[in-house]
């Protein structure tokens, strides 16, 4: 850990800075604002950058310790004795011509950090020395301790500045990580460091030092990630602790009801605590109190005082407390739906944990709200507590999507024998199908038991779900045509339950998201969502697969923003596989863009989540990552990453493997093995084309087209164009065999937001046109796309011979394409209008074009 972090995030308050210091009508600037947010810092490099030959910075050491000590903050600049001192002195002044005299003939700075801490003799020397204008005072003060009448009366009199100091948001924390830790940092660890932390780059640095310390943050496959629970270290708490302040017993008491309890109604703090402490605690600035619906509700100040006072509270008392707390809640009826799972997890705390439906109901809440850890440890408290069949099917699904499948195997096979429902035997089957496939890799045995098991299930109703759940594993296992075909069977039967319904129409979705249907599957999503209020806290799977089949509908359509949209819901920062799912899909769409630096760090971001090396979605990472590198020009590490993702390769998931296989081409047309890249795209098509994925089917043939050899796919491209717009450009694009016809292709792909692709079809359009005047024109505007792609280095783009412009006539070049003027474009390069004229003729003549209206075409913005 670097324990001097890099300065981030402050850039406009440090221009501020700048520019009050260059105004000649005030004398300084005060900083304010809580402690931790990066006051000082900021005083620190401001001086720092000061020009030493115009600027003398003094710095003034103000603090508690030398609070009531007079001339305490500036005693160390001053002479060790006094000579000759005339009883008539005055010391005020005396001090202050002392600090000028500092200076010489450069301009005196005074820094005074933490000023509400200044003696108030020193107070009146800074003002007095601010009033006269003899120096610029660069101060911080604390919003919540009163400073110094002198200081005060500095701002309010308006001899200096003053400007708040607002806590970093989460993008400049985001910033300040990545700076810190020298990587990029995972998104759910970036928020969960952002909410924790509050803004406050102090305890930010602690929280992320000591997570470092105790291995809970660390670099993984190149991305930072933080898992485990926040280290309460010595340093943390003695920051935490100066925050909170003194408090007695009673008070401290109260303190740790609210830490263990938040949020917590008033009324409940009130009954446990005592209204009057409550009050005073709200008073010190330790708690909030706050509506909630149609609750009032008292949290901490700061998330960081809970973690500090949890981890303070000795063993039993914390027991005593929360099994305080669970009773309270109890005895008013438990009525929201959150204080189930609350109540749980006081019970569990307490060790008064024992009633088996109790735990039930609330680990399915965990489970609802992704909480993984959390539903496994209520699951199997449940199974302890007696929960029997019900507590053994919760906790087995469970642990089969936190990757621990032996155990959920093993706990599934402890109750195969005991009597269930249609419903728990439909629930076993399922659980175990999918432990058996995703998980242990036993596909045959978990065709075998889904053929015997389903035929024991007589009510109709979970018969017609077992069918919905069959579909879906066809899919899984490679046949979206079965799969399809099963669903639309499904559909037309009556519907049961709203929960049952969204299932037939989540995989109904799946299938026709990638068998070309992408308007029938935001149909049947559309379908699904209008009884979401009925399931959507019992089925959290329904909704990531709703959300996944939103995202390859549009992605299929080449709707990208509508893709990206759904690639964030899809996220869920408390589930690996939700998260690695988001990230592939965001990969996905900025690949589709032609950013591919952007897509090669989302695919990364997703293969370093989950564990090792069994992580479902890490193969189908690596392998957008091996084609995002690929299409960079880099042979070698995308060699590296697609073998990384063959080694994972899963056949329970056959449609992510597709994202594998489609990196395929492009790492061997890096390596310039044309043929052989032709040949497996031709190969990837034939096998999608099979197994009913008409999506992928068409973005391999398009792969074909890209590579230079469209004549092999136009007849089969030709007859999907039904399948949505994208389809028809990639047929018209295997169509457009002169220069006019690639122009227009290329346009489409613009249009859609398909940048690279639009290069390439310039890049092609520009072999069209040879020994035509569009020849250069198409050249430079596939070269001005690609130039927003990252360096993309594909096979057409590699073929484009640049015409020879100079670094400024492409500058000019540029500003004119974009609607600069000649006047305009002579004053942004800081030239003559005739230099930019002069310019402007050589480009048209090279360009072989004789207007600006020709270069928007050529150099797009």
């Amino acid at each position: 850990m670097h324990r001097s972090w890099p300065f981030v995030g402050r850039r406009e308050e440090l221009a501020l800075v700048r520019a009050t210091l260059r105004d000649p009508r005030v004398s300084g600037l005060v900083l304010a604002g809580e402690a931790g947010v990066g006051k000082s810092r900021l005083v620190r490099e401001a001086v720092q950058e000061l020009d030493e030959r115009r600027y003398a910075a003094q710095v003034l050491l103000a603090g508690r310790a030398v609070a009531d000590v007079p001339f305490g903050a500036v005693a160390y600049l001053l002479p060790a004795q006094l000579a000759d001192v005339d009883p008539r002195l005055n010391v005020h002044r005396w001090v202050a011509d002392q600090l000028v005299a500092t200076a010489g003939e450069r301009r005196l700075v005074l820094a005074v950090d933490d000023a509400h801490h200044l003696d108030l003799a020193t107070a009146a020397v800074v003002a007095q020395l601010a009033r006269s204008s003899a120096a610029f005072v660069l101060a911080t003060v604390r919003n919540s301790e009163p400073a110094p009448e002198p200081v005060t009366a500095l701002w309010k009199d308006e001899v200096v500045e003053r400007a708040d100091i607002d806590a970093l948001n989460r993008d400049e924390i985001g910033r300040v990580l990545e700076a810190a830790l020298r990587g990029p940092v995972e998104k759910g660890t970036r928020e969960r460091l952002a909410a924790l932390c509050q803004g406050n780059v102090l305890l930010l640095r602690e929280v992320v030092i000591a997570a470092e310390e105790s291995g809970a943050l660390t670099d993984e496959h190149g991305i930072w990630r933080w898992s485990g629970t926040v280290a309460v270290t010595p340093r943390l708490v003695e920051l935490v602790t100066n925050r909170i302040g003194s408090l007695d017993d009673e008070e401290r008491h109260a303190l740790e009801v609210a830490a263990f309890g938040e949020p917590l109604g008033v009324d409940i703090a009130a009954k446990l605590a005592g209204l009057e402490l409550a009050e005073r605690l709200e008073d010190k600035g330790l708690i909030v109190v706050g509506p909630d619906r149609r609750r009032t509700n008292v949290r901490l100040a700061h998330p960081l005082y809970g973690e500090v006072v949890r981890a303070g509270c000795p063993v039993l008392r914390a027991r005593r407390i929360q099994q305080q707390l669970a009773e309270a809640v109890e005895s008013t009826g438990a009525r929201r739906r959150g204080d189930v799972l609350r109540v749980c997890v006081w019970r569990l705390e307490s060790r008064t944990a024992s009633d088996p439906d109790r735990l039930l109901a609330a680990g399915r809440q965990a489970w609802a709200a992704h909480d993984i850890g959390l539903a496994c440890r209520i699951g199997r408290a449940a199974l302890d507590a007696g929960g029997g069949v019900s507590a053994a099917l919760l906790l087995s699904e469970v642990l089969n999507w936190a990757e621990q499948y032996e155990e959920a195997e093993s706990v599934l096979s402890s109750v195969a024998t005991q009597p269930m429902t249609d419903q728990q035997r439909m629930d076993y089957v399922t659980g175990r199908v999918q432990n058996l496939s995703f998980g242990l890799q036993r596909l045959a045995e978990a065709d075998a038991l889904l053929a015997v098991e389903q035929t024991k299930i007589s009510d109709p109703a979970i018969r017609r779900q077992m069918s919905s759940y069959v579909a879906n594993h066809r899919f899984w296992a490679g046949d979206c045509a079965e799969a399809l075909c099963r669903s639309q069977e499904l559909i037309k039967q009556p519907a049961v339950t709203p929960a049952a319904e969204a299932t037939v129409w989540a995989d109904a979705a799946l299938s026709l998201s990638h068998s070309g249907r992408s308007d029938d599957a935001i149909a049947a999503i559309r379908r699904a969502d209008e009884t979401s209020e009925a399931w959507i806290h019992d089925l959290p799977l329904v909704r990531l697969i709703l959300d996944t089949a939103r995202h390859y509908a549009n992605l299929f359509a080449g709707r990208l923003a509508e893709a990206e949209r759904a690639a964030s819901d899809v996220y869920q920062g408390t589930w690996d596989m939700a998260v690695a799912a988001s990230e592939l899909q965001y990969a996905h769409v900025a690949r589709f863009r032609g950013q591919i630096h952007q897509a090669a760090h989302r695919s990364r971001a997703g293969a370093a989540l989950g564990a090792w090396p069994s992580f479902l979605l890490r193969s189908a990472c690596l392998g957008e990552l091996a084609h995002a590198t690929a299409l960079g020009g880099n042979a070698a590490d995308a060699s590296k990453f697609l073998a990384q993702a063959d080694e994972l390769w899963s056949p329970a998931l056959r449609p992510f493997q597709y994202w594998v296989d489609l990196a395929r081409p492009w790492v061997s047309a890096a390596a310039g093995r044309i043929d052989e890249a032709i040949s497996l795209a031709l190969r990837i098509a034939a096998s999608a084309r099979r197994r009913g994925f008409v999506g992928i089917e068409v973005l391999a043939l398009h792969d074909v087209v890209r590579l230079g050899e469209a004549d092999l796919v136009t007849r089969r491209l030709s007859t999907l164009e039904a399948h949505g717009q994208l389809v028809r450009i990639c047929a018209e694009h295997a169509r457009a065999g002169e220069g006019p016809a690639l122009d227009r292709v290329s346009k489409r792909f613009e249009e859609l937001g398909m940048i690279l692709h639009a290069a390439e079809a310039s890049a092609q359009a520009a072999t069209a046109h040879r020994y035509t005047r569009d020849q250069q024109r198409a050249t430079m505007r596939a070269l001005a796309l690609a130039g927003r792609c990252d360096g993309a280095r594909t096979p057409a783009l590699r073929a484009l011979h640049p015409p020879n412009l100079t670094k400024r006539e492409r500058e000019v070049a540029q500003l004119a394409a974009t609607g600069f003027t000649t006047t305009a474009i002579a004053d942004r390069l800081v030239l003559s209008p005739r230099t930019v004229e002069n310019h402007l003729h050589r480009v048209f003549a090279k360009l072989h074009i004789t207007s600006r209206a020709q270069l928007k075409d050529i150099l797009p913005d």
